[in-house]
């Protein structure tokens, strides 16, 4: 039976901020906790001041969010959000014909707890606009506790070739350039523990390619894993990648005649023909992965 409200997903949390609070000799007050439109506020009082307001709100859309005068309080919240030590990998392009593939790593830790405060979820829930500016955010306040590896097309129709060649499939290029960039982080945070992997596959080789990038972390695998802080920062990372390197393609190799777009259907398709009859087949070279059908249906 929920205790505090009717969300299950919720109703943990605020009995987890509750517990919390209470061990760090904080008192909220029991009577106080009342079920609010997408949230649920009550009141605490902090040793030698007067009480005030705290409201945790949390939709499917928006993930969690905190509000409270108090700093301290705040930062107890976030932090069960945040493990301490724990990096979050996730990529975007894997699934687009234009672009780069991207993959990114955050590491989500004390010294980057703030990004917390932006309200960053799983990025396909995010507006490309959305995507953008809490991005510049996190680049102008946490650019060192993240990594990103872009393989823009021509390099990545470099390396798919060479890789299918050795019998390797597009999982192994992605878990290379997932290694790459979390071997960089990691060098660079040698405290990181904990690692969690947006899962795309529980081949044995694949997973061990990224747990050897980082030796000395616990490397967990899970579907959906962008339900995770860590990990839906990491998204809005790749994604905003992914989306200014489109732009420059689109206004440095077409010299903005066309505005590439992300997805494969049949929007794709009529882009592909426009720019074919524009400019012919050599150019697709460094703006696509050829390897996707739509260059193999018949024109």
């Amino acid at each position: 039976m929920a205790k505090f409200s009717t969300d299950p997903i919720l109703d943990r949390f605020a009995e987890q901020v509750y517990a919390r609070l209470v061990r760090d000799l904080c008192t909220p007050l029991p009577e106080s906790f009342r079920e609010i439109p997408y949230g649920v506020s009550f009141k605490v009082i902090l040793p030698g001041e007067k009480e005030f307001p705290v409201a945790l709100y949390h939709s499917e859309k928006k993930g969690f969010s905190v509000v409270t005068q108090s700093e301290r309080v705040r930062r107890l919240i976030l932090g069960l959000l945040a493990p301490e030590a724990l990096a979050g990998c996730d990529e975007a392009g894997k699934g687009d014909i234009f672009g780069p593939l991207v993959t990114a790593c955050f590491y989500l830790c004390d010294g980057s707890r703030g990004a917390l405060e932006l309200g960053v979820r799983d990025s396909k829930r995010m507006g490309d606009d959305e995507v953008l500016a809490a991005a510049d955010e996190l680049d102008r306040r946490s650019r060192r506790f993240f990594e990103v590896v872009r393989i823009m097309p021509k390099r990545y129709n470099e390396l798919y070739a060479d890789f299918k060649k050795k019998g390797r499939t597009l999982n192994h290029l992605l878990a290379w350039a997932h290694g790459k960039a979390l071997s960089t982080l990691a060098g660079r945070h040698p405290d990181m523990r904990q690692v969690l992997v947006d899962q795309f596959s529980d081949a044995p080789a694949l997973v061990a390619t990224i747990r050897a990038a980082a030796p000395d972390a616990e490397v967990e695998f899970r579907p959906r894993a962008e339900a995770h802080p860590a990990v839906a920062l990491a998204s809005v990372v790749a994604r905003a990648d992914y989306l200014r390197s489109l732009k420059k393609l689109s206004d440095e190799t077409l010299k903005g005649e066309f505005a590439l777009r992300s997805g494969s259907g049949a929007d794709a398709d009529a882009l592909i023909a426009a720019i074919r009859a524009r400019h012919g087949d050599a150019v697709f070279a460094g703006l696509a992965k050829l390897h996707f059908a739509n260059f193999s249906r018949e024109r």
